[in-house]
Parts: C-alpha cells; sequence; structure tokens
C-alpha cells in the first residue's frame, strides 16, 4: 500500500488504487480491524484488534 501511495500520481489507475486504499482505510478503522503477516509467511490475516491483543497477552504468559 506504500508504494502504490508514493508512486505516480498522473496515472489514472493510480488515483483509482489511491481511492480504493483510502476506502479499505476507512473501513478497517471503522471495525477495529487491523491486517497482519500470518506466521512467517507472506500470507496476510485481518483481524480484530482487540482479538490480537489477547493473542499477544496470551503469548506473553507462554514465555515468562
Amino acid at each position: 500500500m506504500k508504494h502504490i501511495l508514493k508512486t505516480n500520481r498522473h496515472n489514472m489507475l493510480h488515483k483509482r488504487y489511491q481511492y480504493n486504499i483510502k476506502q479499505l482505510r476507512k473501513i478497517l478503522q471503522k471495525n477495529k480491524l487491523i491486517i497482519v503477516k500470518a506466521d512467517k509467511s507472506k500470507a496476510i490475516v485481518i483481524i480484530n484488534e482487540n482479538a490480537l491483543e489477547k493473542k499477544i497477552v496470551i503469548l506473553y504468559r507462554r514465555i515468562t
């Protein structure tokens, strides 16, 4: 997403991509969702922020 925002601003397709990214960001913020990497692969997952915090706390407790 960052790459698309930094590159060519005069291309019409690029402008459409920017619009789509902004809409996606609004939806994610509105629903308190976050995009994270799944494990060590290239796959990404959309997860609720509260669920992510709970998983982090559980993992932290296992370590300590």
